[in-house]
């Protein structure tokens, strides 16, 4: 069984990061079948040898339970803990993985169909690939909707939420309408944020050229590493320079929050993490708040905002409450 001297210190987190990587690429590999057959092989394998205090120990609690403690009946359950060892070393193995999935962003391309919406309701990112060949990452909770004329006569699409774009190079003008904002490009690179409930929206552009219309009669043209913010309620917007290698992070699934409100960031993490996040005082008012996060808990990220604004806060089944 391929990496089996591992699973010990893989499981108690006492392995290094590379030995980590391997496993979690070959349990990606493998097949349902796969697994199922290095499962069945390590139930043959003969049991390592037990300790004598751990004997001592085991035939103390075979008494209690008023079980047969001769040799055979030690052996028989010698081999039982050991394949529920493997067993749940399987079952620690695969919920990692699962977990790990669930943080790293879905790299299988969906093609939606002209006419619809579609809502990303996992907690990973969601890759898309338009019928020109155009790519979107959209973030979790985040909505894309494709008119029925897409590609035919236009390239108009809205979003609400947040999304990342490649878009295919055409004489067909490429329009996003999101926040109050309609951005139009021909082919280039870039980030829009329009999440319902925020009275801000983004547009980032890592390269190309982009056209933002501010108001019915005023465009604005960002250049690669700038960034358009935009107050819908006051029609106030600014621009400024942005770290152009935050494109990668985009597309890897991260949670990037550049320059957004304490309060938009925790709107964003309830998407992101589908719980209910209750702010019950002022914590963070009018602070903005910038950082990445890759495949980081919500406990480990609010963790980190608290001790950096020093709010308090518990967390339930479904919600998280901050003092």
């Amino acid at each position: 069984m391929k990496h089996q001297d591992n699973w010990s210190s893989y499981i108690d987190k006492t392995t290094n990061d590379n030995t980590r990587r391997e496993i979690l690429s070959w349990l990606q590999s493998c097949t349902d079948e796969e697994l199922k057959d290095s499962l069945d092989r390590g139930w043959d394998l003969p049991p390592a040898p037990m300790p004598v205090s751990i004997a001592k120990e085991l035939d103390k609690q075979l008494r209690q339970q008023g079980l047969p403690v001769d040799r055979p009946a030690r052996v028989r359950y010698i081999r039982i803990l050991r394949r529920a060892a493997v067993a749940a070393c399987i079952a620690l193995l695969a919920g990692s993985l699962f977990h790990w999935q669930q943080l790293r962003p879905h790299q299988q391309s969906v093609t939606p169909s002209p006419g619809r919406e579609i809502a990303n309701t996992s907690m990973h990112v969601r890759k898309l690939t338009l019928p020109d060949g155009s790519h979107i990452w959209i973030t979790p909770g985040s909505i894309l909707t494709v008119p029925e004329d897409y590609n035919i006569t236009s390239r108009n699409v809205t979003l609400a939420g947040e999304g990342y774009f490649e878009v295919a190079p055409m004489t067909i003008p490429f329009h996003v309408k999101a926040g109050g904002l309609e951005t139009t490009v021909l082919g280039t690179h870039f980030n829009i944020e329009a999440y319902p409930g925020e009275n801000m929206t983004g547009v980032a552009l890592s390269s190309g050229s982009v056209a933002v219309k501010v108001w019915h009669d005023s465009s604005l043209v960002l250049t690669p590493g700038h960034k358009l913010t935009y107050q819908p309620s006051s029609h106030h917007f600014t621009t400024r320079r942005f770290v152009p290698e935050k494109e990668t992070d985009w597309k890897q699934g991260a949670l990037v929050l550049d320059d957004v409100p304490l309060e938009a960031a925790f709107n964003r993490l309830e998407k992101r993490f589908c719980k209910k996040i209750v702010l019950t005082s002022n914590a963070g008012h009018r602070t903005h708040f910038t950082a990445t996060y890759h495949a980081e808990s919500l406990t480990d990220i609010l963790q980190n905002m608290s001790f950096i604004y020093g709010f308090k806060y518990h967390e339930t089944r479904d919600s998280v409450i901050i003092h």
